[in-house]
């Protein structure tokens, strides 16, 4: 009876697994939300240089996962700036001291059916190069 029980319960817990994972695919599709509007996730964001020494021009890029949307504006902020871009990289001076800052973006649609997301990321300011 041990064995048989052992056996049928490990028997539902893989068709049970098998099940989920059926399903799994619809978890990483780029699925409209329940008003309809795709939706844009910020993966993370690439800066470069990393660190950016005080004085020179940051690079960012926001690594967004959408393959939907085509009518997005990116608005930048921090180091003192807010940068309007219609794509997902922008260029920020560095011109504050050397440390630790907090920038963002906000992305909303320009059709405006007030869509918008926002993501944050922290900038590190070095020493100027001639240092």
């Amino acid at each position: 009876m041990s064995l048989t029980f052992h056996f049928s319960h490990r028997l539902a817990l893989a068709i049970g697994f098998l099940l989920v994972c059926a399903g799994c695919d619809n978890l990483f599709r780029d699925e409209p939300d329940p008003l309809g509007i795709p939706v844009t996730r910020i993966l993370g964001f690439r800066l470069d240089p990393n660190p950016v020494p005080m004085g020179d021009t940051l690079r960012v890029t926001c690594v967004v996962e959408d393959s939907l949307r085509t009518d997005l504006t990116y608005n930048w902020s921090g180091l003192g700036a807010n940068v309007t871009t219609f794509t997902n990289k922008a260029a920020l001076v560095a011109g504050f001291e050397p440390g630790v800052y907090l920038a963002g973006v906000g992305i909303s649609s320009s059709s405006g059916d007030g869509y918008r997301v926002t993501g944050r990321f922290e900038v590190v300011i070095g020493p100027p190069k001639n240092q």
